[in-house]
């Protein structure tokens, strides 16, 4: 079975250059075994703290670091409203990128002759 790790490094190739968002799912848990780990009740794991999970995201190039619950829906909204506004910047810097490129394309001389070499 592949690792986390290896998964991220798949998809990390594949989306070179493409903003993305990494989201900490669960946030609820993490009062929950904070106080598991304050009385006398033993934890197999410990959510990773605010703090190291935005070094992370920025280490692995990631636009910004969010957290959501799926059980009590907070943060939610915010992770939405972030993908996509980051989503939309990107695509809108792309489309500024062609159109340039298109007008750089159109000020060639008409009476220039273009060439293809092949072998």
């Amino acid at each position: 079975m592949r690792s986390d790790f290896q998964i991220f490094n798949t998809v990390a190739e594949r989306i070179r250059g493409v903003p993305y968002v990494l989201v900490g799912t669960q946030i609820d848990k993490r009062l929950s075994m904070l106080i598991e780990n304050y009385g006398c009740g033993h934890t197999k794991y410990l959510p990773m703290p605010l703090n190291k999970a935005e070094s992370y995201a920025k280490r692995i190039g990631a636009s910004k670091y969010l957290e959501c619950s799926e059980a009590t829906g907070e943060g939610l909204d915010e992770v939405f409203e972030e993908a996509f506004e980051i989503g939309h910047s990107y695509a809108l810097e792309q489309l500024r990128g062609y159109r340039r490129k298109m007008s750089a394309a159109a000020q060639i001389p008409k009476d220039r002759k273009l060439s293809c070499i092949t072998q």
